[in-house]
């Protein structure tokens, strides 16, 4: 081996300062939405061994928080296969927490919606069982990709083709595997949106009437779940839209930008930590209204302050 391909190889294994940023932000993103998600899952495993039972927005909570927090660290990793069952069951669990919202919230006269209303508790474990078993089914076919991509790999000699690039998420058949991601996340999507907008358009109808009896808008208890309902579900359909379009350019491998892989991965990262953090801080000062406020004994001591956390969030 020539010294010229020695320096050559030595510099294509060399991350670049936008390698170290995107690992550095990953890292952080992976350390703060585990945290979140930890929180989230602890306190409601908790409140399942005090009260023996889980109601629907805590079990929803607790399977996004799970897949969320193996999603999470699949990010660093990048295995195909897991990666893309625990992203389409996140989407899926985060997709009935927006049905949860419409049911509880939107008032809709239509016999199907009522029906759902309804018996949407009782029907609500056979949705998260069914919901698993799809995105399953999505990424299985991937899992016999890779063993083809791998055998093919092997015998091909170009290391920029081989994915030896660092965070590489990508494939040669780039076409196959953008299809199988958006048949796994194209129904709860679908699903989403049609729950969002039953909401706004609960929302609209209901400040309607409010201004038509001359009251105040946005200050009524009622009007004010359906605000709280929009913010957070229009939150999370803006985290996923920017996840999905930078995951997309990102395993395309067509831009050459450092920069732009790197905006790219730092987002995809974002997804299911930013989202979960704002669920945790949402719920908490959600209850903080309902509760005593913190004392100045309990932000000094860790315990006490963890506790009263808890608390607020069971």
């Amino acid at each position: 081996r020539s010294p010229i391909q020695t320096d050559e190889n030595e510099k294509s294994s060399t991350l670049s300062r936008y390698d170290y940023i995107t690992l550095i932000s990953l890292i952080l993103e992976t350390l703060l939405g585990s945290l979140g998600n930890s929180f989230i899952v602890a306190v409601n495993l908790c409140d399942l061994l005090t009260h023996g039972e889980l109601n629907s927005f805590d079990l929803i909570l607790t399977c996004l928080g799970l897949s969320r927090w193996v999603l999470q660290f699949l990010v660093l990793t990048v295995l195909q296969y897991s990666w893309l069952f625990y992203s389409n069951s996140s989407m899926w669990f985060a997709t009935w927490l927006c049905v949860l919202y419409c049911v509880r919230i939107a008032n809709i006269q239509n016999f199907i919606f009522n029906l759902l209303k309804k018996h949407f508790d009782r029907l609500l474990p056979w949705f998260l069982m069914a919901s698993v078993a799809i995105s399953v089914v999505f990424s299985t076919p991937w899992a016999y990709n890779i063993i083809q991509n791998a055998l093919y790999y092997d015998n091909d000699t170009d290391s920029t083709e081989t994915g030896d690039e660092p965070f590489f998420l990508g494939s040669k058949n780039f076409a196959s595997f953008s299809t199988l991601c958006a048949l796994g996340s194209l129904p709860p999507f679908l699903i989403f949106c049609t729950a969002a907008l039953m909401v706004v358009s609960s929302l609209m109808k209901h400040v309607q009437k409010m201004k038509e009896q001359e009251k105040t808008g946005f200050r009524e208890p009622s009007v004010k779940a359906h605000y709280g309902a929009v913010m957070s579900i229009g939150l999370f359909f803006i985290f996923y839209l920017f996840y999905m379009v930078t995951f997309n350019i990102y395993i395309s491998q067509t831009v050459d930008s450092s920069l732009v892989k790197c905006f790219c991965a730092v987002t995809i990262g974002a997804y299911p930590s930013i989202h979960s953090l704002f669920l945790v801080l949402r719920i908490t000062l959600g209850k903080c209204s309902l509760n005593p406020p913190i004392t100045e004994q309990q932000i000094r001591s860790p315990v006490l302050c963890f506790r009263y956390l808890a608390n607020l969030a069971c």
